[in-house]
């Protein structure tokens, strides 16, 4: 099979020619359908105010306020002050309840040392011995039994307030029996004599027994 011949063999090989760009010296031309916003360049609402610069611009419609201030009128009033009178109110019922209280615990310890740790069997008989000695009847009435009241208003049952009588006594308290409402105690009581110099001992039995609360002298006896 023959082919046919490739060209002239004689011919140097010519290669294609180079795309035609167009020329540097022409502008380059936006495709047509490209049109620019026309007018200057309005930034956002809340970029107004900004200066490439640097420096702040304040918005057109900020308007400084004009005139000198004005500080308000009339005297400062702090708060709470209208109830500073109802809060020294507060305070003083406060403290006048305290000390009604610690007047109260003042007074019933008071009476409650009397009732309790003083007016004992034992203390009755010698306050009533006491007043004996000093020969003192409206004493030794107050501290006798109901019952037998009317012997020491009168005669020498309880006391002997003759004051020609120049006899002193001296007593040891020996015992107490204490119940609910009746107590005895034993005491062991010494009579002198100071124009004869001459001295006695004799023991005696207290009856005492409970009125309203307080025990009362209501019986004196000797043992021997």
């Amino acid at each position: 099979m023959t082919y046919p011949p490739a060209g002239d063999p004689q011919q140097p090989y010519q290669p294609p020619s180079p795309p035609q760009y167009p020329s540097p010296q022409q502008p380059y031309q936006p495709p047509a359908q490209y049109q620019p916003a026309p007018g200057p360049y309005e930034p956002p609402a809340q970029y107004q105010g900004y200066d490439p610069t640097g420096q702040f611009q304040p918005p057109a419609q900020f308007q400084p306020p004009t005139g000198q201030f004005q500080p308000p009128t009339g005297q400062f009033q702090p708060a709470g002050a209208g109830g500073q009178q109802s809060g020294s109110g507060k305070w003083v019922l406060l403290i006048a309840g305290a000390f009604l209280a610690l007047l109260v615990v003042v007074v019933g310890g008071w009476f409650f040392v009397q009732r309790v740790l003083v007016d004992s069997p034992t203390d009755v008989t010698e306050r009533y011995l006491d007043a004996v000695n000093d020969r003192d009847r409206a004493a030794v009435v107050d501290m006798v039994c109901s019952s037998e009241r009317p012997k020491a208003v009168r005669g020498n049952d309880y006391v002997d307030d003759d004051d020609d009588d120049k006899t002193t006594i001296d007593w040891k308290i020996l015992s107490e029996t204490k119940g609910r409402n009746s107590a005895e105690v034993r005491a062991r009581v010494t009579l002198h004599d100071p124009e004869s110099d001459r001295t006695q001992s004799v023991n005696i039995s207290v009856t005492l027994v409970k009125e309203d609360g307080d025990w009362m002298i209501c019986g004196v006896r000797t043992d021997d």
